[in-house]
Order: C-alpha cells, then sequence, then structure tokens
C-alpha cells in the first residue's frame, strides 16, 4: 500500500521530467535535420516498439505464473475430523480439487502458449536487428563526416533518447503501482475490519466477564468494559511521530481521545493525495483544535513520515478496551479501585479470582489484606462452593480459610533460615492432621479451648 501511495508522487514527478526532456529531444530534432536523421529516428522508434513488445509478453507470462503460484499456495480447506466422513463436505473437496487440478492445467497451457508466441515476436526482432545495425551505421558515419559540432548534438541527442527510456521505464512501474492501489485498498479495508470484528468480540466476552463477576460479588463490585478507552497506544506512537511539528502535546492528547487511528489515516492520505482541507475539517473538529493546527500536523507527517509509519497507526495503535471495577464501600457508595483501601482492593481482586474459571489458582496468603469478617463471605463461601471445578492451593495462617473452607488437603511445613520441610500431609479426618492444623492454626488445644470459653461457650473441650 505504501509503495503505491509513493507511486502517486513518483508518477508526477517522472512525467514532469519526460515533459522536459520531449522538448529538448524536439529541439536537437530541429538542430539536426536531415534525410539520414530522419531515417534513423524512424529505426529508433520501431526499435523501441519491437523491444516494448517482446517485453510485453513477458511481463503479461510472469503475471500468469504469479497467479499459479498464488493459487499453488491456497490450500484445500481441511475437514474437522468430527466431521471427516461428512458426504456434503467430502463432495466439496474433491470439487475443489478438481477446481485446482482444471486452474493448474490451464495455466501451463496458457503459459506454453504465450511463450511460443514470445518466441515468434524475439523471432522477428532477432530478423530486423540488422536493418537497425546498418541504418545505425550510416548514421554514424554521416555524423562522423558532419564534424565535432554536429556530433556533439547527435551525442546529447542520444543521451536524452536514453534517459528518456529510462524514465519511461520507471513511470510505467509507477503506473502499474498505481493502477494497484484501490485492489490493494479494498484487501487492506476489508482485513482492518476483520481486526475490528476480532477487537469487538474480545470486547464482548470482556462484558459477559464482567456480568458474572459482579453478579458473583453480590453487590459488593460494579464492572463495565470501557470500549475504546485506552488510547495510551496511540498517543504514545502519534507523540513520537510529531516531534519536529511544533503541536502542542495537549492537542495530540484531543486527537487520541476524539479520533480513531483509522480515521485519521484515512484523512491524513486523502488530504496529501487531492490537497483539499476538507478531509480534515471533520477531523479537526472532532478533535476541537483549529484547522490550521491540523493541517500544520498532516503536512508534517506527510513529508516526514514514511507511507508505512503512518499506515501501521491504524492496526498497531487501535484502541483497546478497559475495564473499570467500582467497590461498594457501604451503603451502596461505589468507588474506584484506585480510591479504595488496599484491604478493599485485595478483596475485589479476590472475589474475581475466585469467580470464574477451572485453572488451578495459586494464592499466598491472601487473609494478608482483607478484613477479617470477609474472609468468610469472600472466600470460604465460594471455595466451597467451587472446589469440584478447580484446584485451589492457598499458603495460609487463617484458620478459618484453611479449615472453614472445607480444605480436602493439609501440607504442613516447617522452615529455617536455610531448609524448609514437609512434616505433615493429609485431610483432616486422618491423625494427627487435625491435631497439627489445631497445634499450627489455633496455638493448640489448650489456646483454642481458652477463646472458646471466652466467646460465652461454657463447655470445656479439654475434658471431652
Amino acid at each position: 500500500m505504501a509503495e503505491g501511495l509513493r507511486a502517486y508522487s513518483e508518477f508526477d514527478e517522472l512525467s514532469g521530467k519526460i515533459g522536459t526532456l520531449e522538448v529538448e529531444i524536439r529541439r536537437l530534432d530541429e538542430a539536426l535535420k536531415h534525410p539520414v536523421f530522419e531515417e534513423y529516428k524512424q529505426l529508433e522508434l520501431k526499435e523501441k516498439t519491437l523491444s516494448s513488445q517482446v517485453s510485453h509478453f513477458s511481463l503479461v507470462i510472469n503475471s500468469i505464473e504469479e497467479a499459479q503460484s498464488q493459487i499453488r499456495e491456497k490450500l484445500t480447506p481441511g475437514i474437522p475430523e468430527p466431521l471427516s466422513r461428512d458426504p456434503v463436505l467430502l463432495r466439496n473437496r474433491d470439487l475443489i480439487v478438481q477446481a485446482h487440478e482444471m486452474l493448474e492445467e490451464q495455466f501451463s497451457r496458457l503459459i506454453g502458449e504465450l511463450r511460443g508466441r514470445l518466441a515468434k515476436a524475439e523471432q522477428e526482432y532477432v530478423h530486423w536487428r540488422p536493418s537497425y545495425a546498418a541504418g545505425k551505421k550510416k548514421y554514424d558515419d554521416y555524423i562522423q563526416a558532419m564534424g565535432s559540432d554536429y556530433r556533439g548534438l547527435a551525442l546529447s541527442r542520444e543521451q536524452a533518447v536514453r534517459q528518456m527510456g529510462e524514465l519511461q521505464r520507471l513511470q510505467g512501474i509507477a503506473r502499474k503501482k498505481k493502477e494497484q492501489v484501490p485492489d490493494i485498498s479494498k484487501e487492506r479495508e476489508s482485513l482492518l475490519d476483520s481486526l475490528q470484528k476480532e477487537y469487538e468480540e474480545y470486547t464482548s466476552e470482556r462484558q459477559k466477564k464482567c456480568a458474572k463477576f459482579q453478579a458473583d460479588s453480590r453487590g459488593r463490585l460494579k464492572l463495565r468494559i470501557l470500549g475504546y478507552s485506552n488510547v495510551d497506544e496511540f498517543r504514545s506512537r502519534l507523540l513520537a511521530l510529531k516531534r519536529g511539528s511544533y503541536l502542542r502535546e495537549d492537542e495530540i492528547e484531543a486527537i487520541c481521545s476524539h479520533i480513531r487511528p483509522r480515521d485519521f489515516v484515512i484523512s491524513l492520505l486523502r488530504y496529501h493525495a487531492l490537497g483539499k482541507t476538507s478531509w480534515l475539517e471533520e477531523r479537526a473538529k472532532d478533535a476541537g483544535i483549529d484547522l490550521h493546527r491540523m493541517k500544520t500536523l498532516a503536512d508534517f507527517l506527510s513529508d516526514a513520515i514514511p507511507y508505512e509509519e503512518s499506515l501501521a497507526l491504524q492496526y498497531k495503535a487501535h484502541p483497546q478496551d478497559r475495564p473499570e471495577i467500582l467497590y461498594n464501600i457501604g451503603d451502596g457508595d461505589y468507588q474506584p479501585l484506585a480510591k479504595v483501601s488496599v484491604g478493599q482492593k485485595c478483596t475485589a481482586m479476590l472475589i474475581i479470582a475466585l469467580s470464574d474459571g477451572i485453572m488451578p489458582i495459586v494464592i499466598d496468603q491472601p487473609e494478608d489484606s482483607l478484613d477479617i469478617r470477609s474472609i468468610w463471605d469472600d472466600m470460604c463461601l465460594k471455595l466451597r462452593a467451587g472446589k469440584e471445578k478447580r484446584q485451589f492451593i492457598f499458603t495460609t495462617h487463617n484458620s478459618s480459610l484453611a479449615v472453614a473452607s472445607d480444605t480436602d488437603c493439609y501440607l504442613i511445613l516447617e522452615g529455617s533460615a536455610s531448609h524448609g520441610e514437609v512434616v505433615h500431609i493429609g485431610a483432616m479426618d486422618h491423625q494427627p492432621i487435625s491435631e497439627e492444623v489445631l497445634k499450627y492454626l489455633e496455638g493448640g488445644l489448650r489456646t483454642y479451648d481458652q477463646k472458646y470459653s471466652k466467646y460465652g461457650r461454657k463447655q470445656n473441650l479439654l475434658e471431652n
């Protein structure tokens, strides 16, 4: 796409140079008027035309061979294993294989026929070359006889003609690239549409996740996805590209906040191609900045930045969605996580982490930053309900989390500054696990009994 866009200006530049050379060659032709010279001009024209005819055959053959190669690379769509015996899919696959075989045969036959015609065209060219050589010798002898001034004019003309041929060759390449731009642009827009659809589906999935997290939080959280709100990548890339344009950062911020990269780049390219500021007016209005300032940026980017970098903005700087998480600090007052306490932040993260999924989850001492009152509601209940679907692995010193969550397996560890070891492993209903858990998490039975009695419980556990 970038090569095609550059070809527009290259074509115009080459056209100007060719026009200048045409004037110069006409001037030299006037100074060199003579029957021998006129005859040689006709020979030059015929030689150039014959050469271009032969080249045309080669270009056509190359184009067909490229198309043949592209079709060969289009692999037959596979059939998923569960449907490998489906008769409809098998019949369609056979039709595709037959079509590929037919195209291969037709391409090979066509290329063979064209090569035969190319050989005949080359033979015509070879047969005519002696006539051209004789005419050139006659011309060279005449120039030699006419003296140095005439030879200088003739040499200048020959150089101009050669230069003209090279410029016309380059112009032909630029013209071909220009002509390909509409098709390339159409394909590129289709790819960008597909990318846009992928982003939208991704955002939709994240919105569903947020709805589930919110429902599972039982009023503790509010979550939503803010689509296209994260423009950090667009901002950083545009700030890097605009250096030297004298635009202020607040103007770049306005552009990034109100214009999507895809629309921004399209307007730049159309403005650059057509030179009409009307393509920038709507963008300047969207961003709320002066049209003159938008034009300054557009001119700078068009002149100083390669097309590849501008085009890359459309997909590399695509705005991302951003989750917004609000925590209920009480009485229905929901605040962003940035404004709540560390414990509330951790509670929110644990609610989300424990809410969904089947993958194992490992957390180191989740109780450290939690309100002790939330451990039962926000952790124990979720662990009891979810342990049949996923594996939970925690390190903890909290008895509520370790015991009330209905843990299936305990690993009791002891360690020093130099080493650690597993001293017990097993379920609560196997000795000595229950006693060891009580010792490590409650300080032993006597400590637990003392706390139990302090809570107003009269029965002495030690006596039982």
